[in-house]
């Protein structure tokens, strides 16, 4: 796997165009606690995510990797609340799974990449398109192909850091990657092994953006309540 352990594409929809970074940064694994974690006083901002698992995934990763996406928001002073859809897994928004509150994101788990995509090492996909951007897709089969054989375990780790990404790039408005940390377009194996230990996070800037984006939909979904009783 040449030391790649988890790649990601995103679509520019601005433009139609799409973006492919990647970069290994060699970092000892655990040791000091990550620097960027929210010690603010304010109330903590929160987003609700509605979970679509098309793939099905099995409860235990599932279970794992939304623990781990949601310490990692945590961390950044937001906190999720996860609902796992029922009815119709292949619809979009399955019936029972629907909101049109802008708290609320959407987080589809398929299989695998659709027909004819060109991004054959994407391992998700956020559709950013401009404010209010709500809907990522997670690729469960390319998660599955970039756990090392001898560390099965790993699946929930890596498919969480996956997730928090994607959500990320929703919450941040944009389909730009950072050269370091969550956000940067990929993860080495030493920082697969500090993921692990909960080192690999959204930093300080991004952490307080996307607080800022989850308190801004939180007064505009409370205005649309008063508006609309």
């Amino acid at each position: 796997m040449n030391g790649q352990l988890f790649r990601t594409r995103r679509l520019a929809t601005a433009h139609g165009t799409s973006f492919l970074g990647f970069l290994t940064i060699l970092l000892p694994a655990c040791g000091l606690a990550a620097s960027d974690r929210y010690s603010g006083e304010q109330q903590t901002p929160a987003i609700r995510v509605l979970v679509i698992n098309s793939s099905l995934v099995d409860d235990k990763t599932l279970s794992s990797a939304l623990r781990k996406a949601e310490v990692i928001f945590h961390d950044a002073g937001v906190r999720v609340t996860w609902i796992r859809c029922p009815g119709d897994t292949q619809a979009v928004d399955p019936s029972g799974c629907r909101s049109d509150d802008v708290r609320t994101l959407f987080l589809r788990i398929v299989r695998q990449l659709p027909t004819g995509y060109r991004g054959r090492d994407a391992m998700g996909v956020a559709l950013v398109a401009g404010q209010d951007s709500r809907y990522a897709t997670v690729f469960h089969e390319r998660v599955s192909a970039m756990v090392p054989r001898t560390k099965p375990g790993l699946e929930g780790v890596i498919l969480g850091h996956v997730i928090a990404h994607e959500l990320g790039h929703l919450l941040l408005g944009t389909n730009a990657h950072a050269p370091f940390g969550l956000m940067a377009a990929g993860l080495s194996s030493v920082q697969l092994e500090r993921a692990a230990c909960g080192l690999v996070e959204f930093w300080p800037a991004e952490a307080a953006a996307i607080r800022a984006e989850v308190l801004r939909r939180s007064n505009e979904s409370r205005l649309a309540s008063v508006a609309n009783p």
